[in-house]
């Protein structure tokens, strides 16, 4: 999350963007290289592969770098092959040659190494690389406890440290669990697996959010949790809704449009008569369709309403402004949506924020005894309202 935030700072724009990925490749490449050619050494191919067969893993050009062609290179079989072939021996062999220094080092520059690519302009991914980090660390784990003479299975404590990684980087625990089970195909190991993970979500819970969250928050995304925060419980509507609304009439002059629109950027404006009443609602981007089709001339249908513009907003509305009398008047209520959701200032903030994750609301309007248009609650102000604070306040620097 670091050097995401550095990226947005210093790696903006396509010609940055564009030469940091092959930066980073040359990078890996180089450390990948130096490590099998340096730290890695020969061994003899085990004696479960076959004299003379060509296809397993040990004998393959990765795996034989740097060795004759009756001995492999350990470091070899996990930095230079496939993503697919380690984890599926990691998760399977049990005779790589592989030392614990080894499996030390692999797992520190492996994990070294993701953290630098994910977040280039590459969809290089994050779930293998996880999977892959974790088995390196549990078989460690399980080296280690072997060592020391306990009789446990390195396999097993691969796959454990895969689920811990998981959980403790993604933060979910149903669907990891599902997956690891399928992948593994033993029921038996599905207690383990969910204590595993469990573990590693409360214990990352206590230091920040989960990578997704943290990037969510990041882009400025209005995604709303499952539930609101603990504070905002006992507030009402009242509390947290914007009391200055800008609203138009029903059958405003093309002039107001162009003016309400050039000085605020609300995504939706109320339609109110003369005593403030709500009579409906109608979005930004329709009133910049209605705007550049000349809608006080023509009727628009709906199919014309919804459809994106190419222009932008200030070419729009520069236009409008030329082109249009502006003492025309626009009929909104051809294009209004007239039930729009209200509630009243009293209402519980718990009922709202239901009410915006199951209609999928992005706006909503508060009105008191007389329907009057007093205060509007966007699912921006919400989410906002959500974060205790700042990316860098959630990692705790």
């Amino acid at each position: 999350i670091r050097l995401t935030m550095l990226r947005r700072r210093f790696v903006a724009g396509p010609p940055r963007r564009f030469v940091e990925p092959l930066g980073v490749a040359c990078l890996v490449s180089l450390v990948m290289y130096l490590l099998v050619g340096l730290v890695g050494d020969c061994h003899p191919l085990p004696s479960t592969v076959p004299a003379g067969d060509r296809s397993t893993i040990f004998t393959s050009a990765a795996a034989q770098a740097f060795c004759p062609g009756d001995e492999y290179n350990p470091m070899g079989v996990y930095f230079w092959a496939g993503i697919e072939d380690t984890i599926k021996h990691l998760f399977h062999s049990n005779d790589v040659g592989l030392n614990k220094w080894h499996l030390f080092i692999y797992f520190v520059v492996f994990y070294v190494l993701m953290c630098i690519t994910y977040g280039i302009a590459v969809p290089s991914g994050l779930f293998l690389p996880t999977i892959c980090c974790g088995a390196a660390y549990g078989k460690l784990v399980g080296d280690l406890l072997v060592s020391w003479g306990w009789d446990v299975s390195t396999q097993t404590y691969a796959l454990m440290g895969s689920a811990a990684m998981l959980g403790g980087i993604m933060r979910m625990t149903i669907s990891l669990t599902v997956i690891l089970l399928e992948t593994t195909n033993n029921v038996n190991l599905g207690m383990p697996i969910m204590l595993t993970i469990l573990i590693a979500k409360w214990t990352g819970d206590l230091f920040n959010i989960g990578i997704y969250d943290l990037h969510i928050e990041l882009k400025h995304i209005p995604l709303l949790e499952w539930e609101p925060e603990k504070d905002l419980m006992t507030l009402t509507a009242f509390d947290i809704m914007t009391k200055d609304v800008v609203s138009l009439p029903m059958k405003p002059k093309v002039e107001a449009v162009v003016m309400t629109l050039r000085r605020s950027h609300h995504g939706c404006y109320p339609l109110v008569n003369k005593d403030g009443m709500l009579l409906g609602a109608i979005l930004r981007r329709h009133l910049l369709r209605l705007l550049h089709d000349n809608a006080w001339a023509n009727t628009l249908s709906h199919y014309e309403l919804v459809e994106l513009l190419d222009e932008g907003e200030d070419e729009i509305l520069e236009l409008a402004a030329v082109q249009a009398n502006l003492s025309e008047t626009l009929d909104l209520s051809l294009y209004a949506n007239t039930a729009p959701f209200t509630f009243g200032p009293a209402a519980p903030v718990p009922r709202i924020f239901a009410t915006f994750r199951s209609m999928g609301l992005r706006h909503l309007f508060i009105l008191d005894d007389e329907r009057v248009v007093v205060g509007v609650i966007t699912r921006k102000e919400l989410c906002h309202l959500e974060v205790s604070g700042s990316p860098s306040e959630m990692l705790g620097f």
